[in-house]
């Protein structure tokens, strides 16, 4: 408990503690929302991943290498028939994991959920699911994830996730 004066020195401490903390969330959402902004994407919806996971089925791409950032961390994927073959999650591979859910249809999947939490009043973001910001962009021709970003809302983590590279290979005869 802060220490009383007869001054009012403590009020005058937290006051300004309440209006730097104010300043620096102010200046986080300018941030974000420029980071938004400036980016060639549009909001996130069903139907803007419908319409993409409809490309990328249509386009049958199945030999692929894909290497994106999420969550502060690299991946490198290679698939072959549609199977994930290889997977690198910061240079290493992985013991447990689910090797299809880093995939491109495995990236549908994660942003199915963000569909989800952001629609769900009494999912993950609740109340503050309207002050969120989801902006994605799709590849126009295949349909694939290029760049993803989602602000934290009220005091929530942002989250990005950033194509860095997409190789299609021809399909072998089989």
């Amino acid at each position: 408990m802060p220490a009383l004066s007869l001054d009012g020195s403590s009020k005058k401490r937290s006051g300004r503690f309440n209006l730097i903390l104010m300043g620096v969330a102010f200046l986080a959402t300018l941030v974000v929302t420029w980071l938004v902004i400036r980016e060639p994407m549009e909001p996130l919806t069903a139907e803007s991943l419908r319409e993409a996971r409809t490309r990328w089925r249509e386009a049958n791409i199945q030999d692929y290498e894909i290497r994106y950032d999420m969550h502060g961390s690299r991946y490198d994927v290679r698939v072959r028939d549609g199977v994930v073959v290889e997977l690198r999650v910061g240079g290493k591979q992985p013991a447990n994991a689910d090797w299809g859910a880093y995939s491109v249809e495995g990236l549908f999947d994660v942003l199915d959920m963000e569909v989800e939490n952001l629609t769900d009043s009494y999912g993950p973001f609740g109340a503050q699911a309207g002050t969120v910001i989801a902006r994605v962009r799709f590849s126009q021709e295949h349909g694939h994830l290029e760049r993803y970003l989602r602000s934290g809302g009220l005091g929530g983590q942002p989250v990005a996730i950033q194509l860095l590279d997409f190789v299609r290979h021809p399909q072998q005869d089989r």
